[in-house]
């Protein structure tokens, strides 16, 4: 049996894409390495400010420090706390000040933290990126807000306090929320 002219030209070009198809989906299979178990996850960081390329950098635990942290984003100026060890979701900002440039120390945007996979804290996260958390109602949020006025979380758990948070709830929200041991903003 033989197919028309159109069609054998049909079948030819469905091959040809699906040949094409399959060498691009190999390839891109065998281009991803996988992770190594024994290897700690990198610590991501944001370098902003007065830098010449800023943005969010995933440095090895060991050599995550504050100078290694400038020099990814391009500023090879010297930090007063440049040895200093550098926390997930840590923020750098170069600031220039009248003859010199200042570090400041702080949290990446709630945002950022998310999408890295990082945790909020309870205790500065605003109502605004409470808001961000999976299932996160507004009442949740105003909650969690008004009464951390009154007495600072101490823990996650602690959330089923509030009216209408249950303990599947707090499970949920423990992916996404945390009470930071230290103190940046």
């Amino acid at each position: 049996m033989s197919l028309p002219v159109g069609h054998k030209t049909y079948m030819g070009i469905l091959l040809v894409g699906v040949a094409i198809f399959s060498m691009l989906l190999w390839r891109s299979y065998v281009g991803v390495l996988p992770l190594r178990s024994d290897s700690p996850a990198p610590v991501a960081v944001e370098v902003a400010g007065e830098v010449p390329a800023p943005g969010i950098y995933l440095l090895d635990r060991e050599r995550a420090v504050v100078s290694n942290a400038l020099l990814a984003a391009g500023w090879n100026g010297i930090a007063a706390d440049g040895a200093r060890k550098l926390e997930p979701g840590e923020s750098l900002v170069v600031a220039k000040t009248e003859d010199s440039f200042q570090v400041i120390s702080g949290r990446m945007k709630a945002s950022s933290r998310l999408a890295l996979g990082l945790k909020i804290d309870l205790n500065s996260a605003s109502v605004e990126d409470l808001m961000l958390v999976p299932r996160m109602s507004f009442e949740f949020a105003a909650a969690i807000a008004k009464s951390r006025i009154e007495k600072p979380w101490e823990n996650v758990e602690d959330l089923a306090k509030i009216h209408g948070i249950g303990p599947k709830t707090v499970l949920k929200f423990e992916d996404y929320l945390e009470v930071s041991p230290w103190g940046h903003k």
